[in-house]
């Protein structure tokens, strides 16, 4: 059986929280997600 451990999470600093937040994968395209994440270095698409 594989073990799971506890890790902590990751959490954006409260100020690039709008920069970091991410549509759900399911409706952007790989097109979409690669120009909302060209000039934006703290999305999560990067």
């Amino acid at each position: 059986m594989a073990r799971v451990s506890p890790f902590r999470a990751v959490r954006p600093k409260p100020e690039l929280s709008t920069q970091v937040a991410a549509p759900p994968y399911d409706v952007v395209s790989l097109e979409e997600a690669r120009n909302l994440a060209e000039d934006n270095p703290h999305s999560f698409l990067r």
